[in-house]
């Protein structure tokens, strides 16, 4: 999450990587990934108020951050959320990552069909 302006964008890490200045990983002790996801998602508004209070850009702290009131359901709600959601998150990211391998394969080829390396003038479709 960006904890400087713009405060309370969200990108989601697909690998590990280091966090530098202005970004702040967020993740569940608990396993419960896509509950913490879209409740940040949900809390957009309030993270809002931190983009201009004071300063000529905005920011939020940690402290700020942990103060926020957030509603945690019970084990079994937060069970029954992820059953049906992460399964539609792991979609998103099978598809992030095919569109990858599909960026890849035209990065590759298209220099090698444009050179004239790879003629398929021949191919019957």
């Amino acid at each position: 999450m960006s904890v400087r302006a713009p405060v309370g964008d969200l990108n989601v890490a697909y690998e590990r990587c280091c966090i530098g200045r202005g970004l702040g990983a967020i993740h569940s002790k608990t396993g419960h990934q896509s509950f913490v996801l879209y409740t940040m998602f949900a809390l957009r508004p309030e993270l809002d108020v931190f983009n201009g209070e004071g300063t000529v850009f905005g920011s939020i702290n940690r402290d700020a951050l942990n103060n926020m009131p957030i509603m945690i359901p019970s084990a079994e709600d937060l069970d029954a959320f992820e059953s049906v959601v992460s399964p539609m998150d792991a979609m998103i990211r099978r598809n992030y990552e095919e569109n990858c391998r599909l960026q890849d394969a035209r990065d590759s080829l298209l220099p090698r069909l444009m050179s004239g390396e790879i003629d398929v003038s021949d191919v019957q479709i």
